[in-house]
């Protein structure tokens, strides 16, 4: 009985080692066999190119197929793969087949498909060229200021770069946003270079890579338009209003010149010989520093009447409504015959005095 049991035990033992030994050849023969695997869009790298050439942008990617037993190919990893073209040999620009070479795979791993095992390049002269700078302001600034004047730190600057991408060159720019200025100020600017299209070009090396750009900011105020005349009406007419449309701009300056401005002139409006009404355009006379926001044009209707007369006696004399700077007295007075008008205008157009009424208290 115990002779049967003992050859029960080895009769199991023999079938686990008949299985095991199975199932490692079964393992052993899937490690050795020999698969395929692909990867894609690996970049390719450009180096050792020299320092007096430029190879334009060139995103070029490659696929790789690669033949290897499993065991081989599950120690690939795609961050290692590198394809890399060695540009060393390249003395002079012009245009030049290359071979691509594969690094970073394991032994034994070899690639038995390649998308492009050759690319054209094209290699380019690097140059220098001066280019002006030009300011370009984006956005506004807030409602009540307004922007009085600007500089750059310098007008042109010298740029380097492949051949193709220097004579793409239109313009050379440095960029400010107005928005949310509202004191002077003085910031820093990146310089880019733009084409023809508008499209911002990489790769270019600035002599400079940024500008300061200085500002003066002022504000901007609401004021009203006064006539001035030149000449005079034929005798007997007389101004009985001029009406100016419209009769208030806006203007912008420095605070310090805004703040003191109540008015602002017409150029001298040409009355001489005049009897009748008239409408005419008009610029407006402004003062150094200021400078007119409002773009509406400016008419000035200008109402011109013949005086009516009157003959009175009066014995009382009274002054009032005296101009400044001028001193008037009575030196003797009993009575007088005074002709009245309906109008009685005095015009200092030497002084730049707008027209006054000179009043007479009976």
């Amino acid at each position: 009985m115990e002779k049967k049991t003992d050859m029960s035990k080895i009769a199991r033992a023999l079938l686990s080692i008949f299985f095991a030994l199975m199932l490692w050849g079964a393992a052993s023969s899937e490690e050795s066999a020999v698969l395929t695997l692909s990867y894609k869009n690996i970049p390719v790298e450009f180096i050792n190119l020299n320092e007096e050439l430029a190879l334009d942008d060139i995103d070029t990617q490659i696929n790789i197929t690669l033949t290897g037993t499993n065991l081989q190919l599950n120690q690939v990893k795609k961050s290692n793969i590198r394809a890399v073209v060695d540009l060393s040999e390249i003395k002079s620009s012009g245009s030049y087949t290359m071979e691509v070479f594969i690094y970073g795979l394991p032994d034994n791993v070899t690639i038995s498909e390649i998308s492009n095992k050759y690319i054209l390049v094209d290699i380019y002269d690097i140059i220098s060229q001066s280019f002006n700078v030009s300011l370009n302001m984006t956005g506004s600034l807030p409602n009540g200021y307004i922007l009085m004047d600007t500089s750059i730190g310098f007008d042109s600057v010298i740029v380097t770069g492949s051949e193709p991408k220097i004579m793409s060159i239109k313009t050379v720019l440095c960029n400010l946003n107005l928005s949310n200025i509202t004191t002077d100020f003085s910031v820093s600017s990146e310089l880019v270079a733009i084409d023809s299209l508008g499209n911002v070009i990489e790769g270019l090396t600035f002599m400079e890579p940024s500008v300061m750009i200085d500002g003066v900011v002022g504000i901007t105020k609401e004021i009203e338009i006064l006539p001035v005349y030149i000449g005079s009406l034929e005798n007997g007419y007389g101004i009985t209003e001029c009406l100016i449309s419209p009769s208030k701009i806006i203007v912008g300056g420095y605070p310090s010149v805004i703040n003191n401005l109540q008015y602002i002139n017409t150029e001298a409006i040409d009355i001489d010989g005049k009897s009748s009404s008239f409408q005419v355009m008009v610029k407006l006379d402004l003062p150094d520093n200021i400078v007119q926001i409002s773009s509406d044009s400016i008419t000035a209707n200008v109402n011109i009447s013949k005086y009516s007369y009157n003959t009175i006696s009066v014995s009382k004399l009274q002054i009032y409504n005296q101009p400044q700077n001028y001193d008037i007295k009575i030196s003797s007075f009993d009575s007088v015959l005074i002709k009245i008008s309906s109008f009685i205008g005095i015009y200092l157009m030497g002084d730049n005095i707008h027209s006054r009424r000179l009043g007479l208290l009976l």
